[in-house]
């Protein structure tokens, strides 16, 4: 039965009574989005190596985790805001929007004094993030059509998780050479530069429908990000299972619960409700989770097994994981270039994901003889095969949406994304603290903490299949590409 108020995407839009612009070239379009898309995903993880540095010259050891938790959030409230005013009056307009407060988020960073002033600054930072990757993609697919936003999807996802896997080493040596701040500053030149190309690009020209902004909504989204990220957080530092936890995870369940009934009773929802009801984006939703779990755990503890397993030195430790960062690209890359040509979607995540778990099942059996090279290798491949669910996911809910809709659309993949990647590296977190049975990793053998890694590894590949099955179930499984 066709949703209502849905219009699908299957090819070039009509855009009826709008009036469309000539198109960019491939060159304006490239250009224009991938500075922005770098400063948003290189953001998410430049900061995890300078975060000893800031407790060293800012106190507060045992806050430092708020710098992390306070930017996710931000970015997870404002994702669907900046998707949903972009729709309305321009995504061109809104992604410069959202720089310029990254920018000014950024120079507040920079300039900190204290650890509370740099957590405040870490909000606004956030507050513009969450508008930099959703509005890139969406950009992008409000310019091409199926058959060219296949080949666009692959060279986004490429240049993402490069960006995401340079982060630690970057922030890294950053910091040693000259600072923690100038990683901050970084994001300055090139979020002005973003800003003028963006603005090279030609404007898209349409009435603009009545909106009246669901606050309501927004509050209620907020409320409920908060105290997840804030119990996700608290798990991380080994509180599982204790009053705080419960009490914070039944609030949030009830704030959850009001926001579907509110969102279902509003007028001009900040979730449109009939974007769930169709079963593709919901199940692409979840495996964007699913996504964002599998990829950000692993790349949190892949390092950590090779320095805390393995004894790798921080030197050695980069050449170990400069494969792992190209492999992700490549995977992406390739997905996209097999989508434009074929049209088939869903099978490449089905492989792939179970390419995963089929790899993190080796390396628990038969880890212990590898070379560390080798399980560099096997980390790569893993990478690889990771590499070919999030350019699905794009495409198909763009697909589903319609051309209307990109920008929400698109946003609810980041924010299902984010909530994945804080979820799965804090259960393997926590999974990791119960195998080592609450010992100091200082106090424990180097093969009992190899041991407790592999367990790790076991529940991530379980995982794994599971986001397989949940690709597989999708029903769209292919684009109409001409």
């Amino acid at each position: 039965m066709p949703i209502p108020h849905m219009q699908k995407f299957e090819g070039p839009q009509n855009p009826g009574p709008s009036v469309r612009a000539a198109p960019p070239t491939s060159l304006q379009l490239m250009a224009a989005v991938l500075p922005p898309l770098f400063i948003g995903m290189v953001d998410q993880t430049i900061i995890a190596t300078a975060l000893p540095s800031m407790a060293r010259e800012l106190g507060s050891l045992d806050r430092m985790s708020l710098i992390v938790v306070a930017y996710l959030a931000a970015t997870a409230i404002s994702a669907p805001v900046y998707g949903r005013l972009g729709d309305a009056f321009g995504r061109r307009n809104m992604l410069a929007l959202s720089l310029l407060m990254t920018i000014a988020g950024s120079l507040l960073c920079a300039i900190a004094p204290t650890f509370p002033m740099l957590v405040a600054a870490r909000v606004v930072q956030g507050l513009g993030g969450g508008g930099i990757i959703s509005l890139s993609y969406a950009l992008v697919a409000q310019w091409t059509t199926l058959d060219e936003r296949a080949r666009y999807q692959g060279y986004l996802a490429t240049i993402a998780m490069i960006s995401s896997a340079l982060g630690p080493p970057l922030g890294g040596t950053i910091t040693a050479l000259i600072g923690w701040r100038w990683i901050f500053a970084l994001n300055i030149p090139i979020g002005l530069l973003a800003i003028v190309l963006i603005f090279r690009l030609p404007p898209r020209i349409k009435p603009r429908d009545a909106m009246a902004f669901d606050f309501v909504g927004l509050l209620l989204f907020a409320t409920f990000t908060a105290a997840l990220i804030t119990v996700i957080e608290r798990m991380k530092t080994g509180g599982l299972i204790d009053a705080i936890n419960l009490l914070q995870l039944g609030f949030g369940a009830l704030i959850l619960a009001i926001l579907f009934r509110q969102q279902s009773q509003a007028n001009d929802p900040l979730f449109p409700p009939c974007l769930f009801r169709i079963p593709s984006v919901l199940l692409s939703n979840m495996l964007a989770l699913a996504h964002g779990a599998l990829y950000v755990s692993l790349l949190t503890f892949a390092p950590a097994f090779f320095a805390l397993a393995r004894g790798v030195d921080a030197q050695d430790l980069g050449l170990y994981m400069l494969p792992v960062t190209f492999g992700t690209g490549t995977g992406a890359l390739i997905t996209g270039r097999l989508i434009a040509a074929t049209g088939r979607t869903t099978i490449f995540p089905v492989v792939g994901l179970a390419a995963v778990a089929i790899l993190l099942a080796i390396l628990c059996l038969k880890g212990r003889h590898f070379s560390n090279w080798e399980i560099s290798m096997v980390f790569t491949a893993i990478y690889l095969f990771l590499g070919t669910t999030m350019a699905v996911v794009q495409l198909t809910v763009q697909a589903e949406v319609g051309s209307a809709r990109l920008g929400i659309g698109t946003a609810t993949t980041m924010v299902a994304r984010s909530f994945g990647a804080s979820a799965g590296t804090a259960a393997a977190g926590v999974m990791l603290a119960a195998a080592l049975a609450g010992r100091e990793l200082q106090a424990v053998d180097s093969t009992v903490v190899e041991q407790a890694f592999q367990a790790v590894f076991a529940a991530v590949a379980v995982f794994g299949l599971a986001a397989a099955m949940v690709a597989a179930a999708i029903p769209r499984r292919r684009l109409k590409i001409r």
